[in-house]
């Protein structure tokens, strides 16, 4: 396995250099700039290339993007042009709020999903099933935006129980940093909460049709027993892949929910430095993504073998 590994972290340098030369070449081919969002509309033509001279954006993008990817090898995403500070500072500084907004939804996703997808493959075709589905379509086709919306309505402004924006680390003050993140949480993990929902019941459904599941049966083993250790066991396998990738959608998420929640995390660090075309920012966020995301990708491949010892690299 730590060969495996080992050849894992190789493969992210071309993953990086390809994610990053993509990011590059989108940012720059995009109307507008950094120079013009700083200067307005009425600023002098000398003004600008003075300013753009002194940032290097005056030079071809070949040689812009090598002066990156040096300076990235060297741990340094450049400082924002917006702010004038560092971006990888900065970017360390706010994981942590997005970092905690995603393990909740992910927390909230598994205990909610689990015990009602377990539910509805147990009674199959019942009433309790129909309902069931019928609450994941819609936790499916409901855009995420709107629903933080709507409980910002409910719980914050008409209720005034939940905190309407921002939000501390459960680090320096817990109650507090769990109530914030609550409708946050709850927000981005309403669609991943569907679908793990979906696809627990699915599979749930398949593995009790199994011939050794009516074998136990058959021997007298209880039915409790059989669905939580012998077919919940087999189910973990494609669920594991489906957590991995509702994580990778909880960051993207993030961009819209923290920036509807006040949230000082990454996600509304990236949305600025879109509005304010901050090539450092932007470039060096995404940077951050692809880390993130293959990170959890290396972490879901090395689980396989922890639940299933049958699988080997």
């Amino acid at each position: 396995m730590l060969s495996y590994i080992a050849r894992r972290l190789l493969g992210l340098v071309p993953t990086l250099l390809a994610a990053t030369a993509l990011v590059f070449l989108m940012i720059h081919l995009a109307p507008g700039g950094p120079v013009e969002y700083l200067f307005g509309p009425y600023a002098s033509y000398e003004d600008i290339a003075h300013a753009e001279q002194a940032l290097g954006l005056d030079r071809p993008l070949t040689e812009q993007y090598i002066r990156y990817v040096g300076r990235m090898i060297r741990g340094d995403l450049g400082k924002s042009i917006r702010t004038g500070r560092p971006v990888l500072q900065v970017l360390v500084r706010r994981l942590p709020y997005t970092g905690q907004v995603v393990v909740m939804s992910m927390l909230f996703s598994a205990l909610a999903a689990f015990p009602v997808g377990l539910l509805a493959a147990i009674k199959n075709r019942s009433r309790f099933d129909s309902v069931t589905m019928i609450g994941v379509l819609v936790g499916v086709s409901m855009p995420s935006f709107w629903l933080a919306l709507m409980l910002i309505l409910v719980f914050s402004v008409s209720l005034a129980i939940l905190p309407l924006y921002g939000m501390p680390l459960v680090t320096q003050d817990f109650k507090g940093g769990l109530a914030a993140a609550l409708l946050p949480a709850v927000s981005m993990g309403a669609y991943q909460t569907a679908v793990l929902c979906r696809t627990i019941r699915g599979e749930m459904i398949e593995v009790l049709s199994q011939g050794y599941i009516r074998l136990a049966r058959g021997f007298g083993v209880s039915g409790w027993k059989i669905y939580l250790k012998y077919a919940l066991k087999n189910v973990l396998i494609p669920v594991t892949t489906l957590l991995g990738l509702q994580v990778r959608y909880g960051f993207g998420a993030a961009a819209v929910i923290e920036t509807i929640f006040a949230i000082p995390g990454i996600g509304q660090y990236l949305v600025m430095g879109i509005l304010s075309r901050d090539y450092p920012v932007v470039q060096g966020t995404l940077l951050m993504f692809a880390l993130l995301f293959s990170a959890v990708n290396l972490i879901v491949d090395v689980t396989y073998t922890v639940l299933d010892p049958r699988i080997k690299w």
